[in-house]
């Protein structure tokens, strides 16, 4: 037969649960995760102001989406060489998943390096990011990225993170993002080897 407690009970200790646990438990009574890693595929990047495939090389303001070989070297982005110079944009829509906490914190982290050569002038990675308004054909809002464009003149591979202002930003909300890479100078290629998001959600 079941005991039944009326009333607020306190737990001065660890709860262990042997049987099943029965009743609702609402996604808001979940403990919050403050580093959610969401992987977003480089396949995911398009042409900035046309949305078509990206080009296999940097070329014009376009970041080239560079395939590697399967089992030696792993698909970037990259601009086209920074004797150009070098000035190029991918652009993904990403969804914020079910389980983030509306208005909590979102960043942008990019894994980036130099190739070939390191630019000789400079070299840099920026992202620009805004809501998607789903109601109308516009974006919500001006954009969102709160950190600086930063510099990438190292054949070391470095990790940058972007803050978004996450005010008004909810589960299920569309980011219209687009990365830029510059390169000026020598013989080398300023190349996006990874995106994510890191954010705060419940478990």
């Amino acid at each position: 037969m079941a005991t039944q407690l009326d009333g607020p009970i306190t737990i001065n200790g660890s709860l262990s649960v042997n049987g099943t646990l029965t009743g609702q438990i609402g996604r808001d009574g979940l403990l919050v995760e403050q580093n959610l890693v969401v992987p977003v595929p480089l396949s995911a990047f398009r042409v900035w102001d046309s949305m078509a495939a990206l080009p296999t090389a940097g070329s014009s303001d376009d970041l080239g989406f560079v395939a590697g070989t399967f089992g030696t070297a792993v698909p970037y982005l990259a601009t086209a060489i920074a004797s150009g110079p070098a000035d190029g944009y991918a652009r993904a829509l990403i969804q914020l998943p079910y389980q983030y906490v509306a208005a909590q914190g979102v960043y942008v982290r990019v894994y980036h390096g130099m190739i070939t050569a390191v630019a000789s002038t400079s070299a840099t990675v920026d992202v620009e990011a805004y809501k998607v308004a789903k109601t109308s054909s516009l974006v919500s809002g001006s954009d969102l990225c709160a950190t600086a464009a930063v510099s990438n003149t190292t054949m070391t591979f470095a990790t940058s993170t972007f803050t978004l202002t996450s005010t008004g930003l909810a589960p299920s909300d569309v980011l219209d993002l687009r990365i830029r890479a510059t390169a000026n100078g020598g013989s080398g290629f300023n190349v996006i080897s990874g995106v994510e998001l890191v954010l705060s959600a419940r478990g």
